[in-house]
């Protein structure tokens, strides 16, 4: 019998989009095995007990290792020699198989998302890329930097979609709800009002690039036009005090909200009550949450030379501007701001975008495409 072995960082015991790709490739996988009549194993490097997709059927082998890296790489680097396909989700978590690969009969492919798979490659990443049947890519522009980083390697984007449990909103038209109240930087709680800029995502020292330093410098010049624009950066992490003081010493405190974690209810108000989601990031391989964004038709704003410019369509969905630049920015929020009308059209445009390209089922019809090459 033909075995399938799916290789994962981790499924539901690990957030972000990591989660939401691995789970999308399992439900693939399960259909691609049930018509060929394949065995498949899952070995889950960081989930733990109890943490084993719920979907999966009752003959799929989950495996996992609680973060255990040596019991991880012992069985894993059997894999080459035991199954007949081999799939990572990402080329971290690879290196085991090197020494038995050329001797082994399995067919690998690994997915790349980011500056990992083009800026300062690993040399044992790049053996794996180099020897991969197939390299899939979150985006064109993770495959495209590739290309210029790499050279020889047989690679394909294959664009993300949703997560398969996310809740897709089916109509533009929903209720806002009631109003919401949170503690602004300067300390005194405020109520959000009709003109608030949002940015969801995780707020780390050792990821500055994601895009709230840049909108909180354009923030002073925004509030001399528009005095009522708030920005609410929902979201854990250990820049949260760093973004307080800094909008403090900008004279902003009022009009900045970093509330940490939120559960899904208030993070699903947040985004049915902004203006527009603006993540002008410069470390997106992607960037799922544009799409969570559109899925409230939003308009969006993020960067060119970034996997951004793969999800919104300038002047289309919303804008995008060139990463560092001050007065880009500066207009792209301005232009939204002057013309509702517009940014309303931008973010009904998003909404059918998503439901026309990335939605789980559009991913999964990419990647069983993209495998036909290898699994034949």
């Amino acid at each position: 019998m033909e075995k399938i072995c799916v290789v994962v960082t981790g499924t539901t015991g690990v957030p972000g989009g990591i989660s939401t790709l691995n789970l999308n490739i399992l439900l693939a996988v399960q259909e691609i095995a049930r018509k060929r009549g394949a065995e498949v194993e899952v070995l889950s490097y960081l989930d733990g007990s109890g943490d084993e997709p719920d979907f999966l059927n009752d003959d799929v082998r989950f495996r996992s290792f609680d973060g255990s890296k040596a019991q991880f790489s012992v069985v894993l680097a059997q894999k080459p020699i035991e199954a007949d396909l081999l799939l990572f989700d990402h080329v971290m978590l690879a290196p085991p198989i090197l020494p038995l690969q050329s001797v082994g009969g399995a067919k690998v492919v690994v997915f790349a998302h980011g500056s990992e798979a083009w800026r300062d490659v690993k040399r044992t990443s790049q053996w794996v890329f180099e020897r991969a049947d197939l390299c899939l890519t979150n985006s064109n522009f993770t495959l495209t930097k590739m290309e210029k980083a790499l050279g020889k390697f047989n690679g394909e984007s294959c664009l993300l979609g949703l997560s398969p449990v996310f809740d897709l909103n089916h109509s533009m038209d929903y209720e806002v709800g009631g109003s919401l109240h949170f503690t602004a930087a300067d300390g005194n709680e405020y109520e959000l009002g009709d003109r608030v800029l949002l940015l969801v995502g995780r707020m780390m020292r050792d990821e500055p690039g994601k895009g709230r330093w840049p909108l909180m410098q354009v923030l002073p010049d925004v509030l001399s036009q528009y005095p009522d624009v708030q920005i609410v950066f929902p979201g854990p992490g250990d820049e949260r005090e760093d973004l307080t003081e800094y909008a403090e010493k900008l004279g902003v405190g009022k009009n900045v909200f970093l509330p940490g974690f939120v559960s899904d209810e208030i993070l699903d108000r947040l985004y049915r009550k902004c203006f527009a989601y603006v993540m002008p990031s410069k470390q997106e391989g992607f960037g799922l949450v544009y799409l969570e964004a559109m899925n409230y038709a939003k308009p969006c704003i993020g960067c060119w030379d970034d996997g951004a410019q793969d999800v919104i369509v300038n002047s289309e969905t919303g804008y995008l501007v060139d990463k560092g630049s001050y007065k880009g920015l500066f207009d792209a929020v301005t232009k939204l701001l002057e013309n509702p009308e517009r940014a309303k059209e931008f973010g009904e445009n998003g909404f059918r975008r998503l439901h026309g390209n990335f939605t789980s089922s559009h991913f999964r019809d990419r990647f069983k495409k993209r495998l036909e090459g290898v699994v034949q």
